[in-house]
């Protein structure tokens, strides 16, 4: 209760500082802070208002990759009466850009600690690289109150295939989505957003497209590890869009959380005609806000083969086929009585890559069989089965 109250304090104290201008338009200085360091300083309470908060302090750093970025902040009150400990706390606010108005990313809160005496908080956010601004703003129950605070922080990289900066032009809609090829791994950042700070359907999303030449049957094969806002522990599912070269949605994939790993994925396997496709990495809403994270992906086009030579036996037949290796395990061979595979079908699973020739048993002997092939890869203990070949006939000797 003391922390959503400290919380929704120093939110209407926030909102009310910011109400209709920029720092840039209030000329407010800045101090540069770098990433991986600490900084400290001292506040002292100035506004007899309903709370007492310090003028506020801003503060300018830079990321050279993008990446997650973790920060603790701290502060302890020096002249406070023990009854108004609870409403004393340390906020940190992060902006996308020097205009607070339309660019806010997130919070953090500092809690009470009525042992210590002091107030701390922590948060993580997944940003792109460039230019970011922080505020850290002190708020307390006595106008003569004055103390010290700490801020400190840590980076871990995440290396995308396609660089995302800051406030510039990435790959968030089809005009920019990058081009991959199938067979290639990739690795790409759902980042937090930016947005105006209220009303909440001012927030923009993160969204990451790819443009990708499709044909026949494919994999798409993504693993991610994803988090609710600001909680670096709470892991989430990220979603999957699937659109032709019209902007046309195809389908909508939503990839499964793998219990308490911290991590989702999915394996999705369809046909497609031969064309232009574009996919589109997103993360799951929760309560207003975006799921966000690091992922990787890669689309695998399963690989074809064909038969090509048939040698009737006794009740049986040798058939040999197209030796390949790109994306396969095996192969399996079937035959049937009727073309469409349905009368007296037979099945032989061919477990090594390398194998090119097999011979069907216990047939009927003078009977008319079609026999046709496809490879498969095995995925997780799975198979994927490719497309079935051109059909081909022989007839067994009796």
């Amino acid at each position: 209760m003391k922390r959503l109250l400290t919380f929704v304090i120093s939110l209407v104290i926030f909102i009310s500082c910011i109400s209709s201008v920029s720092l840039t338009a209030m000329a407010i200085s800045y101090e540069n802070y770098t990433i991986g360091t600490t900084a400290s300083g001292s506040f002292n309470m100035s506004d007899a208002d309903y709370l007492y908060r310090d003028s506020g302090k801003l503060f300018k750093f830079t990321i050279e990759n993008s990446g997650k970025v973790t920060f603790n902040i701290k502060s302890r009150s020096n002249n406070l009466p023990y009854d108004t400990k609870f409403d004393s706390g340390l906020s940190m606010f992060l902006f996308s850009s020097s205009n607070i108005n339309n660019s806010v990313i997130g919070s953090i809160f500092g809690d009470f600690d009525i042992i210590e005496e002091y107030a701390e908080g922590s948060g993580s956010f997944f940003l792109k690289k460039g230019i970011y601004y922080f505020s850290l703003q002190f708020i307390s129950g006595n106008a003569g109150d004055y103390g010290e605070y700490t801020i400190s922080s840590s980076f871990t990289k995440v290396n995308e295939s396609f660089t995302e900066v800051n406030q510039g032009t990435n790959d968030d809609a089809f005009s920019n989505a990058n081009t991959i090829k199938t067979g290639k791994v990739y690795y790409g950042m759902i980042s937090d957003s930016r947005g105006t700070f209220l009303p909440y359907e001012g927030l923009t999303y993160d969204e990451d497209y790819y443009k990708v030449q499709l044909s026949g049957k494919c994999i798409i094969k993504t693993s991610g590890n994803f988090y609710r806002y600001n909680n670096s522990s709470s892991a989430n599912s990220y979603n999957i869009k699937i659109f032709n070269g019209k902007g046309g949605e195809i389908d909508t994939l939503f990839t499964k959380e793998n219990g308490a790993s911290g991590s989702s994925s999915l394996i999705y396997s369809d046909s497609f005609s031969k064309g232009t496709y574009y996919i589109d990495f997103y993360g799951n809403e929760v309560d207003i806000n975006p799921v966000i994270g690091k992922y990787s992906f890669e689309i695998i086009k399963l690989s074809t083969t064909s038969l090509t030579k048939l040698t009737p036996k006794k009740k049986s037949v040798l058939v040999k086929w197209k030796k390949k290796t790109t994306n396969v395990n095996g192969y399996q061979v079937q035959c049937a009585t009727n073309k469409k595979f349905t009368k007296n079908k037979k099945s032989v699973n061919i477990t090594k890559n390398a194998t090119t020739k097999t011979t069907i048993k216990k047939l009927k002997g003078g009977k008319k069989y079609y026999i046709r092939i496809r490879t498969y890869k095995k995925i997780n203990g799975k198979k994927y089965y490719g497309p079935w070949s051109k059909a081909k006939t022989v007839t067994t000797k009796k």
